[in-house]
């Protein structure tokens, strides 16, 4: 296990389920990465630190991508970036996906995700005061907002390309929605309120399309036609990020704490 760390994020390899990566929020600590299902860990030491996110390319799992906490601790040209690996996370590229106004370029980016058809389409989505739920659908090249705001959490549901879930965790309201065509003319639907979660850090999906939700009160599980399930026999308090492995039966899932 990782130890005096905090763990922001997790992603399992959807090809290679003994690679795990997992972001790590602090000085010094560079994206971590375990090739035998979380036993031990190594440190990607050309990758940035303060990272918050971390995400697989579906179709082509040696494609990486991260980003930093805030992203007023990595600007250029009133940009705000996050950070694609085309090699496991040997090398690193940025990729434009904000317009800001240094010094308020205020997002902490939560999430970052990657269609599973089609690589172009990525979702990015963030906190702070410039919160938000960014798409591209070509690469990066260009990006349109959503929702502007705060989004703290994103998953794809494994049965249908066009499904994605997506938390918030702000001061005021925290929901878990689903959106409809996200890759298109997007809607979207509430399925968890306030009164039933509270501050949402992460979700994941597993093959029956359950909802996994990282909160600060602990893990909670989502199913059509039960509702909300709060597990709690496990730690209750700042549950920081949950993955699923879908390749095992039952499928395995992954927790990270603060």
């Amino acid at each position: 296990k990782l130890i005096n760390t905090t763990i922001n994020n997790l992603a399992v390899n959807p090809k290679d389920p003994q690679t795990v990566y997992a972001a790590i929020d602090g000085l010094g600590f560079p994206l971590a990465v375990s090739n035998n299902a979380g036993q031990t860990w190594d440190y990607l030491v050309n990758s940035e630190t303060y990272l918050n996110a971390v995400a697989f390319d579906p179709q082509v799992p040696t494609t990486i991508y991260t980003a930093k906490d805030n992203t007023t601790l990595q600007y250029s040209g009133n940009k705000a970036f996050i950070y694609k690996s085309v090699n496991s996370g040997q090398d690193w590229d940025k990729i434009a996906f904000l317009q800001c106004v240094i010094p308020s370029c205020e997002i902490a980016v939560q999430q970052i995700l990657v269609s599973t058809t089609d690589s172009e389409r990525i979702l990015v989505a963030g906190t702070g005061d410039n919160g938000l739920l960014g798409r591209t659908i070509n690469g990066g090249s260009s990006w349109v907002e959503i929702d502007d705001d705060e989004t703290s959490a994103l998953a794809a549901d494994p049965n249908h390309a066009d499904i994605v879930y997506a938390g918030s965790a702000s001061l005021n309201y925290d929901f878990v929605f689903r959106y409809n065509d996200v890759w298109g003319t997007w809607s979207s639907t509430t399925l968890i309120g306030p009164d039933h979660i509270e501050k949402v850090r992460d979700i994941a999906i597993d093959q029956a399309s359950r909802l996994y939700v990282a909160a600060s009160d602990g893990l909670h599980r989502w199913e059509a036609g039960i509702g909300a399930t709060h597990f709690t026999n496990l730690p209750t308090d700042s549950v920081m990020a949950v993955a699923v492995d879908r390749s095992e039966s039952p499928n395995v899932v992954y927790i990270g704490t603060s």
